[in-house]
């Protein structure tokens, strides 16, 4: 195989979970255009935009099951680096059954990645801008839901 080709195949491949990082990055600070009304079946019930020392809440249903969202936008690559540091930490606090763990924290393309008996949830950067997701339902519902999510 020629040199040429390989770097090719590896942008193919998703080096994060669920190929969060092969999905557009969000652009402007509009939250109630970045969080669509609707994601298929799935339909916002609440939104509150971030200020400068909240995190912004999102919470969508639909087939059964809730999301909870955190979002935001860090000033830099150093803020977003101890904004997922600290999601990390605080994603352990109240340890369940451990199903599944991933966690990169190198920024840009970092996330953590929690599979619980009780739940999912999923944090993820994309340029400066954050999200967190949370789901009582497994992992097969979080990636349903993530394969509607812009981001």
């Amino acid at each position: 195989m020629p040199l040429l080709v390989l770097p090719a195949l590896m942008a193919l491949v998703s080096q994060m979970p669920f190929a969060v990082d092969r999905k557009p990055l969000p652009r402007g600070e509009d939250w109630q255009v970045l969080l669509p009304a609707d994601l298929g079946p799935y339909h916002r019930e609440s939104l509150k935009a971030p200020t400068r020392d909240r995190d912004g809440e999102a919470r969508y249903a639909g087939k059964g099951e809730t999301f909870f969202l955190l979002f935001g936008k860090a000033p830099d690559a150093r803020a977003l680096r101890d904004i997922l540091a600290t999601v990390e930490r605080e994603s352990k606090s109240q340890p369940g059954q451990l199903i599944e763990e991933k966690v990169d924290l190198r920024v840009p393309g970092a996330y953590v990645l929690r599979i619980e008996k009780r739940g999912a949830f999923f944090a993820w950067a994309r340029g400066t801008y954050y999200f967190s997701v949370e789901t009582k339902g497994g992992k097969a519902t979080l990636q349903a839901f993530l394969e509607r999510f812009p981001y």
